[in-house]
């Protein structure tokens, strides 16, 4: 992963704080602190995603798939992206 994706991914993924410096230069450690952020954020496809990463045994949490679903029910704009992690998470 680019250091440009994975800055735009933290950035749009709502976590608390950016990383400082010292994790910047680490990936492993940033990329732990991430999945973290973002395993704990507001319920979504990436929210289900960052637990799966952390723990293939987890379950999925039926409302972590709401809201991708309903996108896709409603022909929303960008469902495809919804669409591209639901099918990681099958």
């Amino acid at each position: 992963m680019s250091t440009y994706t994975a800055w735009s991914a933290w950035r749009s993924a709502r976590c608390t704080a950016a990383p400082c410096e010292a994790e910047r230069r680490r990936p492993a450690v940033w990329r732990a602190a991430l999945l973290r952020q973002v395993g704990q954020a507001t319920p979504g496809a990436a929210r289900a995603l960052a637990r799966q990463a952390l723990d293939p045994e987890a379950p999925l949490n039926q409302a972590d798939l709401d809201g991708p679903l309903a996108m896709l029910d409603r022909r929303a704009d960008c469902d495809d992206f919804e669409a591209v992690s639901l099918v990681h998470l099958w």
